[in-house]
């Protein structure tokens, strides 16, 4: 298969096609950050998510728990490290080249070195998107694709968190329909691995209902460990996939920056 190059004006199907292709042909290094660098926090966190899950229950005249909001809070941390390790790791195969940085420790020092910008900037744009979809959802969907790249341009083109929030929005300026497609094309990809991974999660947590329900004694207590374990796995497998929305974030900012300023990019390559 030949490699996917990252510098070339895509179709926003293509853009989806690339962000798989990239991830298969550097699936070895590229699962060799994450693990090392996100693993144990994932199994941790997923853990902790996973048990408030199964003692949390919702409460229609109560409302939601404080503890419901933990697990929400968790399950933003989680997506926030896996996105900046795959687009910290798209950054490095750029400039260095597929085989000339290390996974680990390369990608390790990108984090380390983003990581409070880019909390700041992720809580910018959560907070931009909230304000948007208040007012009549219009402005909500507008800035949800308008701002998709911001994330990666902060890491790519070391910027600061404004420089990179008005960045993404002059790059999609005159390709908001294009970036829209691409973004739902992905959403598709990523809500189909979703769905099969929460299969577990939703026939488990029937069973658990149906065992409350009917009394003690429908499932052993052997049967219920085994579940939530089962639970536990898929969980974790899911939380790494938030590495794809990282890689199309970078494969449609690439492709915009062709469109827009492909001279100026070509030039740019002309020089590594």
């Amino acid at each position: 298969m030949e490699s996917v190059k990252l510098n070339r004006n895509r179709s926003a199907s293509e853009v989806t096609v690339d962000t798989i292709k990239f991830i298969r042909q550097n699936f070895n290094s590229l699962f060799k950050s994450l693990l090392y660098i996100a693993g144990v926090p994932i199994l941790l966190l997923s853990l902790v998510a996973v048990y408030i899950e199964h003692t949390t229950q919702f409460d229609p005249l109560g409302g939601i728990s404080y503890m419901m909001f933990v697990g929400i809070f968790i399950q933003l941390i989680l997506v926030y490290l896996v996105y900046l390790v795959g687009i910290s790791y798209v950054k490095l195969h750029r400039n260095r080249g597929a085989d000339n940085f290390d996974p680990v420790l390369d990608v390790w020092a990108e984090v380390k070195q983003y990581a409070m910008p880019f909390v700041g900037l992720m809580i910018l744009v959560t907070l931009s998107y909230m304000a948007g979809f208040a007012l009549f959802i219009i402005p909500g969907i507008f800035l949800a694709v308008a701002l998709f790249m911001s994330g990666f341009i902060l890491v790519y083109e070391e910027e600061t968190v404004s420089e990179a929030y008005s960045r993404s929005m002059q790059l999609v300026k005159g390709y908001w329909w294009h970036t829209f497609g691409a973004i739902v094309l992905l959403s598709v990809v990523i809500m189909g691995i979703s769905i099969f991974l929460g299969l577990p999660s939703f026939i488990i947590g029937f069973l658990l209902g149906a065992e409350q329900a009917m009394g003690e004694g429908l499932l052993g207590g052997t049967a219920i460990t085994i579940l939530t374990a089962i639970n536990y796995v898929f969980t974790v497998i899911y939380n790494f996939f938030s590495v794809i929305s990282g890689i199309g974030a970078a494969m449609l900012y690439f492709s915009l920056r062709e469109k827009k300023e492909g001279s100026s990019l070509s030039n740019e390559i002309a020089e590594l």
